[in-house]
């Protein structure tokens, strides 16, 4: 595998996420369409991890976890949270293909106008998707929310 990422020099692991052995982030995604991002993401398949794009980095990692179980563990555990009994209740924000479980589970999850970019790599979109992208999609979002108190 390091040979191979070799090719996706100047990429580079991100900023303090040297190579784990649970986890490798590559960083600024910007590049990716030029330099192989379905490709990274199959790399990092065949080498067993769980690979995951979004908008900025790369995510592998060996395990099944995802945001949703991940979420789903850390609300139960540390706030008594059951996120199943109540989920028409959340509006869960995202931009890229590891929010997927996120998207298909909650029915009120936004997108932020850049998650269009990746859907072709998506077999689960958001419900909503706001006009702007990044943080000015989120700045939309919070706004909406608040206007509708």
């Amino acid at each position: 595998m390091d040979q191979e990422f070799e090719r996706y020099q100047p990429l580079g692991a991100a900023p303090g996420q040297a190579p784990k052995y649970d986890k490798l982030v590559m960083r600024d995604g910007r590049f990716y369409p030029d330099h192989g991002l379905e490709r990274i993401v199959a790399i990092m398949a065949e080498e067993g991890l769980t690979a995951k794009a979004s908008s900025i980095h790369v995510n592998g990692w060996f395990g099944g976890y995802d945001k949703l179980s991940t979420t789903r563990l850390m609300l139960g555990e540390d706030f008594g949270i059951d996120i199943d009994a109540d989920r028409e209740s959340w509006v869960f924000a995202g931009d890229s293909p590891n929010d997927q479980p996120m998207f298909g589970f909650f029915p009120n999850a936004v997108g932020v106008a850049n998650v269009r970019d990746m859907a072709s790599m998506m077999s689960t979109l958001p419900a909503w998707i706001t006009p702007s992208r990044g943080a000015e999609g989120f700045v939309e979002l919070a706004e909406s929310l608040l206007a509708a108190r």
